[in-house]
């Protein structure tokens, strides 16, 4: 059974903490500009309890409209912090190339990252990134 906790909710996502991954689910249709893109990471920061933790990005309702801007401050440092690692979770063959695509222009992660259309191995992916496993 899942332990969750820290559960927030904002316009454009829910945000917890799940057997030690932060996970983000989208909501549907959002469309990713900027000031999302701040939203967003501010509502992870706000869960995460101070600790650098894995995140699953749950993108399977996400409509993919992110300008240049949003894209580049999400792969950022400052975007990224208190992040081990992250998961994308995705539902369909459009939101693979979006997510190639912006893996291709925002240069080299500076964590982990990795795609997946399965939760349950996204989740399994993440795990090995979690505090208990680092230390």
């Amino acid at each position: 059974m899942s332990n969750i906790r820290n559960y927030r909710e904002c316009p454009y996502a829910e945000t917890w903490l799940e057997d030690g991954i932060t996970v983000q689910k989208y909501k549907k249709g959002l469309r990713v500009n900027f000031e999302v893109a701040k939203i967003l990471v501010n509502e992870r920061l706000a869960v995460t309890e101070g600790v650098t933790r894995p995140g699953l990005a749950d993108i399977s309702g996400l409509y993919w409209t992110t300008d240049s801007k949003a894209m580049k401050f999400l792969s950022s440092p400052e975007a990224t912090k208190l992040v081990s690692a992250g998961g994308f979770y995705i539902s369909n063959f459009a939101q693979r190339m979006a997510m190639r695509f912006f893996q291709s222009v925002s240069k080299e992660p500076p964590i982990p990252t990795k795609i997946f259309d399965n939760r349950e191995a996204a989740m399994e992916w993440l795990k090995q990134f979690t505090l208990e496993k680092l230390n």
